[in-house]
């Protein structure tokens, strides 16, 4: 296509025309849109029409004017009035002009545009190209076969000057004029002004929103395929707004009213809570001496007989009441996604664990709780520290209230820790312990917790005290726990801690994957009695020899117990026979998209040893991470090695490739209609942006007809239709119907 540009001289983008347009046209020739003039000229009309007509009298065939700076400068009214009745359905300058054409494109006479023209509706032979740009349109005007395209300027669009111009071409070489007696129907329609040659500045007129949305009858492919991702685009922010104001807004607020409808029940006609000692202050057996509670759990336990509890740390939002389901169990916990009124809410309810079967007299009284972005339900627990304690948080709130239908109660924070749930973290603690079978195997609970706890809190602890347990989801590694321990207050003792002698502990009992992923060296514990025995340990105050025996609570009790035999045995026993000369995988590499999951089998030698015990860990659990099953789960792109380590220390090593498939393929146009010997650049991209193999083929379906190279630049050979297609290595698959027509 061989082009002329005339750029408006409007003060701005004008001013460095000359500049820009040895880049303009080594561009442009690149892609077939030979320039074969350029010129700068003047806003004024009879400048504007020698220009455009001079271009039929060129030696070279001129098949396009673009006129940059059409529009955004003070004379976008006389322009686009000029052009609309230059290339009009009835009257126009043209018929006048048809006499003196000759010497216009000589240069001869100017043309008189100063005679009156009657007001009215008219329509041009023209289209819209469509929005460049913060709702400017370029638009194509026909006079005869001569294509007239105008453009707004690059400052007011924001657009650059070169993508418009590519855009508008290739919106314009697929259209021919139209049919005069289809012009009224289909062209533009405009208001027929008297031409301003004094270049009075006049608005301009916006496009409608509609129109600027909405698919139009003469809208180019591109700018279809823009209004249609437009349109996607608003659903799809109109849903995503509807999701986060329910989740941001109705949800909170729903939960705020109904929290604090229960509040307002459990405190209706109560005294005041006040910090004193514990409801067992006095051993009395006349009712009306015990201490009464300050919530109102007659009235609360005839909206739900399973509130048993109220949960309360002073100054933050835990306040809620707390739920009891007799039915739950491993895979079932009823208030989970249940306010108490038994309806559904993503928030939930504070709830004690099943594994507490003394429910509010258990041994330890394990509560379970949401950890809400929006600070409600148990976030506030991170309070107290991520990855170190936060002394000055836990000095302020160093009580949990926990009051029962018994009487209110105080309880003394003993420690705070983080704990993981998946065995490819490291050795499991067995935290979620609501009874003990003995005052050794209690202590000994108490020990490993105030061993991994972020802060040494103050507080003594002995076999006779009893614990409450408040957990929620964390997020320093995958499905971790924070965990906050309190004990009881003791019959007749202050609720009162010495703060001041609160300290951060400054080595605290991690999981596995903390030292894996921020070096250090993991603190060597034994056992509460081995710990108190070596005077280690100034926090107890008990009566001492403790009767039962103590337990690691790990998942693996039984297989630590008989690993402590094997090792205090001498004899050479069957078991000590078989056991195993080393391990190894079912394979050596494996390679799983991201998403995916595929399981490790540890083959054994020999096969039938007696303790299969394995520790399993991986170098990267951003890449891939392991359960206790050997299943591993691709987490991201990348590699990672998975370990396997017996009990005996034979360990075996996978190497896992993960990859990040292509999900989508995009290509930016379905259709297009171009000349023979002349080429058009297609270009696809695929999402996401992270995906390992992004390699595109391109293929013809007819090369005869149009060609493609393998960087999407499809090449007319001759008249006819084909299909070009682009495929991505996994095979998914975009096409381009083309239609090479025969140059006039």
């Amino acid at each position: 296509m061989n082009i002329k540009i005339c750029s408006i001289e409007n003060g701005r983008d004008s001013k460095d025309f000359k500049q820009r347009l040895p880049q303009l046209m080594t561009e442009l020739n690149r892609r077939n849109m030979h320039v074969m003039y350029a010129e700068q000229v003047e806003a004024a009309p009879e400048e504007l029409l020698k220009a455009i007509m001079s271009s039929n009298s060129a030696e070279d065939r001129i098949d396009a004017v673009i006129l940059l700076n059409a529009y955004g400068s003070s004379n976008n009214g006389d322009i686009q009035n000029l052009l609309c009745q230059l290339c009009g359905a009835s009257y126009t300058p043209a018929k006048k002009l048809a006499e003196e054409y000759g010497e216009i494109a000589t240069g001869g006479n100017d043309i008189s545009l100063k005679e009156e023209r009657v007001s009215g509706e008219d329509f041009a032979n023209a289209f819209s190209l469509g929005d460049m740009g913060k709702g400017y349109e370029a638009y194509c005007f026909f006079l005869g076969d001569l294509r007239i395209i105008a453009l707004p300027s690059s400052s007011v669009t924001g657009t650059e000057e070169l993508k418009m111009i590519r855009e508008a071409l290739e919106g314009a070489a697929l259209r021919a004029p139209l049919p005069r007696d289809a012009v009224n129907d289909m062209g533009v329609r405009y208001d027929i002004q008297p031409l301003d040659t004094d270049s009075k500045k006049k608005k301009k007129k916006k496009r409608g929103f509609i129109k600027s949305v909405i698919p139009m009858k003469g809208d180019r492919p591109a700018e279809i395929i823009r209004k249609l991702i437009l349109i996607a685009a608003s659903l799809t922010f109109v849903i995503t707004a509807g999701f986060l104001i329910n989740y941001l807004v109705v949800q909170p607020t729903i939960n705020d009213n109904m929290n604090n409808e229960i509040r307002q029940i459990a405190s209706k006609g109560m005294p005041s809570r006040t910090t004193t000692t514990s409801s067992n202050d006095k051993d009395k057996d006349d009712k009306d001496d015990r201490p009464k509670s300050s919530r109102n759990f007659e009235e609360l336990q005839k909206i739900n007989k399973e509130l048993v509890a109220w949960v309360q740390i002073p100054d933050t939002v835990i306040d809620y009441p707390v739920m009891m389901h007799k039915g739950d169990d491993i895979n079932n916990q009823y208030y989970l996604y249940r306010d108490m009124y038994k309806n559904y809410s993503g928030y939930g309810s504070i709830f004690i664990d099943w594994r507490s079967k003394g429910g509010v007299n258990a041994k330890n009284i394990i509560l379970h709780g949401h950890h809400m972005q929006d600070g409600r339900m148990f976030q506030n627990l991170m309070g107290y520290g991520k990855y170190t304690g936060d002394l000055d948080f836990y000095k302020k709130h160093p009580l949990i209230y926990f009051d029962t239908p018994n009487g209110d109660c105080d309880w003394k924070i003993i420690a705070y820790y983080k704990t993981n749930t998946l065995d490819a973290h490291g050795d499991y603690f067995d935290y979620l312990t609501g009874e003990f079978n003995s005052d050794a195997e209690f202590m000994n609970y108490v020990y490993l917790i105030r061993e991994r706890s972020l802060i040494d809190c103050p507080v003594d602890v002995n076999e006779d005290d009893q614990l409450i347990s408040l957990s929620t989801c964390s997020y320093e590694f995958s499905e971790f726990r924070t965990v906050l321990v309190a004990r009881k207050c003791r019959p007749g003792e202050s609720s009162d801690v010495d703060v001041k002698k609160a300290q951060l502990n400054s080595d605290p009992l991690w999981p596995d994957v903390y030292y894996n992923n921020y070096g250090g060296q993991k603190p060597k514990i034994t056992s509460f009695s081995k710990a108190y025995k070596a005077g280690d340990i100034d926090w107890y105050d008990g009566h001492g020899n403790l009767k039962g025996k103590e337990r690691n609570f790990t998942l693996h009790d039984a297989a630590d117990a008989a690993a402590a035999q094997d090792d205090d045995s001498s004899s050479t026993s069957s078991e000590q026979k078989i056991k195993e000369k080393g391990i190894s995988f079912n394979m050596d590499k494996m390679s799983l998209e991201n998403g995916l999951s595929s399981r490790l089998t540890v083959i054994w030698n020999p096969d039938n040893v007696a303790d299969k015990t394995i520790k399993w860990t991986t170098s990267n659990v951003g890449v891939a991470d392991i359960d206790g099953d050997g299943m591993v789960y691709a987490m991201g792109p990348g590699k990672a090695t998975i370990t396997a380590e017996s009990k005996y220390g034979y360990k075996a090593t996978c190497e896992v490739t993960v990859t990040q498939p292509v999900s989508s393929l995009y290509l930016n146009y379905t259709g297009y209609d171009f000349y023979e010997k002349t080429s058009v650049q297609l270009s696809a991209s695929v999402t996401p942006s992270n995906a390992t193999d992004k390699t595109l083929t391109w293929s013809s379906d007819n090369p005869a007809v149009a060609t493609v190279d393998q960087k999407g630049l499809v090449y007319g050979v001759a008249v006819g239709q084909t299909v070009i297609r682009v495929r991505t290595s996994n095979g998914l698959e975009m096409a381009c119907n083309v239609n090479v027509m025969p140059v006039n």
